[in-house]
């Protein structure tokens, strides 16, 4: 990627992580659109199973949802130690 470019991403970046977390949201699937190409119908298949499965599991109380900054920092924290492993 040439330097312009970073910046630009860094710019863009900058400007959308201070957005409310629902445009944040809504402007991340409209990127993820734009990558193009279809999913597959297996993929698809095996991610809408994998969704059912953990909505069951949460009504069946083996899982608690937690919050998106709670699960982040719950990922950050392993990744750190992680580096320091």
């Amino acid at each position: 990627m040439d330097t312009r470019m970073s910046q630009a991403v860094a710019r863009i970046f900058h400007e959308a992580a201070v957005l409310p977390a629902k445009d944040r949201a809504e402007l991340a699937d409209k990127l993820i659109n734009t990558l193009g190409g279809q999913v597959d119908s297996g993929t698809e298949s095996a991610r809408l199973a994998e969704v059912r499965r953990r909505i069951e599991r949460t009504k069946l109380g083996e899982t608690v949802p937690i919050n998106g900054p709670e699960g982040l920092a719950r990922v950050r924290q392993k990744v750190e130690f992680m580096r320091k492993s």
